[in-house]
């Protein structure tokens, strides 16, 4: 199974670290940063988002979400919140509600886990199966000529043999 990149927004640095060790436990290679701005710089380079929604700055982590799927719409993200307001985005695929313990986080993380890979893992199960038709295709066009060539043998023996 392939290592999930997952970038964590989390100005508080003791959750972010917390989430990126149960993360990284679960199979994902985790990279924090603290502010908005830090994560906008990594977004692209990452298949899961876990953010904050108050990230204390200008950004919100729905906006990190909004942007994070414009640039990878079958990105996963995860949206932590101390909140009790109803966050209905289509941009975000789970909500975490803070404080939230281990076993919360671990469960959200095998999740968006399981869908991330989905998402990874599908197409090029879809390139490496074409590969194989067409080798298949391959295949069977070279047997049929063989077949062709040896039956072509056969008759010019026998024809020889009747001299």
């Amino acid at each position: 199974m392939p290592r999930v990149r997952t970038l964590i927004v989390d100005d508080e640095v003791d959750i972010a670290e917390m989430v990126a060790i149960i993360a990284g436990k679960e199979g994902l290679t985790t990279r924090i940063a603290t502010t908005a701005v830090e994560g906008v710089d990594m977004l692209w380079k990452h298949y899961i988002l876990i953010t904050d929604f108050n990230l204390h700055n200008k950004l919100t982590g729905l906006d990190l979400a909004r942007l994070f799927k414009q640039l990878n719409p079958a990105g996963v993200v995860v949206l932590l919140t101390g909140s009790i307001h109803d966050v209905t985005d289509r941009n975000v695929d789970f909500l975490l509600k803070k404080p939230a313990g281990p076993k919360e986080i671990s469960a959200v993380v095998k999740r968006a886990y399981r869908r991330a890979n989905n998402h990874i893992l599908v197409p090029k199960l879809l390139v490496k199966s074409r590969a194989i038709v067409e080798r298949s295709k391959l295949l069977q066009e070279m047997a049929a000529s063989a077949h062709i060539r040896a039956r072509q043998l056969t008759d010019s023996t026998r024809a020889m043999l009747s001299v």
